[in-house]
């Protein structure tokens, strides 16, 4: 397989790290059909001259899906795709599909054996967020048009077992893309988007073992926002809000000692100009080192069509000097 330093203009797709490496799998091309791709590519730092080199990878025996929800089991070497919508005609959508890193193959029999997923987590074709509380437990938030949804997922057992925590609880709204963050073995879970009432949700959630959920109303994030990228850096957790209604790429600061949010910082005057009213980097919830990666995603809606990132490159940092953002490579905006 080619090498390519151009993957085109990208959306809902996935986007998680491994080793030393990031990983792209899924999502849509194209402006106009919004066509499905089937691709799973591999770019390894450093980038030479603020390009990146992508590598292909194998996708035999596996269904390319949009908007799916992505974790990475570093211990055991696992990629696993959560739901996500298959568009192909007369096709079903995926429960959970695995890609093994050490054999480099899909869906390997000992795990499409096990890959049932609870219906309601991905009746409207959206992938849930998932995110590790300790080794082999994984919590797993997702919601449908009304029903808000979260479980418990233990691949320590054989079948793997999932325990439902909610099941469309009064006093959790149901929102799709929130931002999901593990701590110290509990759930923070940050906005989304709320289907009932077209609303993107200010709400903080907190889920722990011990206590359930809890609901920190004192504690209201300063701006409501969808699709958040979430690192966590020496007890202080940052966020940067992609799509805080028509305020682009807004980053804040939640301390986890004294759990309060600092002040909202503005775009830089160098990134104002990347989207207009929109960027969903869908899956982009990860920090690498002291970075995160945004590939891609959503610019804006014309003529009731979205039109997609050619090619966006955005390295975040958290540092003394403040945040910076650096734009190590982008095409036609």
């Amino acid at each position: 397989m080619s090498v390519s330093e151009d993957l085109g203009p990208l959306a809902s797709h996935c986007v998680v790290t491994y080793k030393d490496s990031f990983y792209i799998f899924g999502g849509t091309i194209g402006c106009e059909t919004f066509a499905l791709t089937n691709f799973f590519h591999q770019a390894t730092p450093p980038f030479s001259q603020g390009k990146i080199s992508w590598q292909p990878l194998s996708t035999m025996n596996v269904k390319s899906v949009t908007d799916p929800g992505c974790i990475v089991d570093e211990n055991n070497g696992l990629l696993f795709v959560l739901g996500g919508a298959n568009k192909q005609i007369n096709s079903t959508n995926p429960g959970i599909q695995v890609y093994n890193f050490n054999t480099q193959l899909w869906n390997e029999r000992q795990f499409t054996s096990q890959n049932f997923i609870p219906p309601e987590l991905i009746s409207d074709g959206w992938g849930p967020r998932a995110v590790w509380l300790q080794p082999g437990v994984m919590f797993v938030w997702g919601s449908g048009s009304t029903a808000q949804i979260s479980y418990l997922l233990d691949i320590n057992f054989t079948p793997w077992q999932w325990t439902i925590l909610s099941n469309n609880k009064n006093d959790l709204d149901p929102t799709k893309d929130a931002a999901v963050v593990a701590i110290k073995g509990n759930a923070f879970i940050f906005g989304g988007f709320q289907m009932d009432d077209k609303k993107i949700s200010n709400n903080l959630y907190i889920y722990t073992p011990n206590h359930g959920f809890i609901i920190p109303t004192q504690f209201v994030l300063p701006a409501p926002f969808i699709d958040g990228v979430v690192g966590v850096w020496n007890d202080q957790l940052s966020i940067i809000m992609l799509d805080a209604n028509e305020t682009i790429m807004e980053v804040v600061n939640f301390d986890l000692k004294t759990f309060k949010f600092g002040k909202v910082f503005a775009p830089q005057p160098m990134i104002t100009n990347i989207t207009t009213t929109r960027n969903r980097g869908h899956g982009a919830q990860f920090s690498w080192s002291d970075s995160v990666f945004i590939y891609g995603g959503t610019v804006s809606k014309f003529n009731d069509k979205f039109l997609l990132n050619q090619e966006l490159f955005l390295i975040y940092r958290d540092v003394r000097e403040g945040l910076i953002f650096e734009k190590t490579r982008a095409g036609n905006q």
